[in-house]
């Protein structure tokens, strides 16, 4: 059950990646209580979102942009422990295969959040439309939720 549940995750995260994402705060907002495969979602959603910013990052030439991406790779760092951790509570052992799954998850969900950030610099100048804002805060909240400086 659990096998079909993580597949269901998978294909719902796919289908939400393909068409246009809600907002993070709004995907929460459905459910009285989140579960596992709720928080693969997301963390694979804020690892997306943080490929991107990377990606958008790597060549600015602003001083300020070589001290974030290193809190964004650190950022990423913790949101593998953690979607890895969910991953492992809705999939079977003998079924598991975090990077490939993880890898080929992210991908549409990066690419959704560069063409938003696209278009809102088409149309404002600014990377940071209010969808992107809303998320990387959200994501910032998710990721500081776990409180990770003492992994197990």
């Amino acid at each position: 059950m659990k096998y079909l549940f993580s597949v269901f995750i998978l294909f719902s995260s796919l289908t939400f990646a393909e068409n246009k994402m809600m907002p993070l705060e709004e995907f929460i907002m459905q459910f009285e209580e989140p579960s596992a495969g709720d928080g693969v979602y997301m963390s694979y959603r804020c690892y997306g979102l943080y490929t991107m910013m990377y990606a958008l990052l790597l060549t600015a030439p602003q001083d300020e942009a070589k001290e974030t991406l290193k809190d964004l790779e650190l950022a990423q760092l913790d949101l593998l422990y953690v979607a890895e951790r969910f991953y492992n509570m809705v999939t079977k052992e003998e079924d598991r295969d975090f990077e490939n799954n993880i890898m080929f998850s992210i991908e549409p969900m990066a690419q959704n959040y560069q063409k938003s950030a696209n278009e809102s610099w088409t149309n404002t100048g600014s990377y940071f439309s209010k969808f992107i804002s809303s998320d990387l805060k959200f994501c910032k909240t998710f990721v500081e939720g776990f409180n990770l400086d003492g992994k197990n």
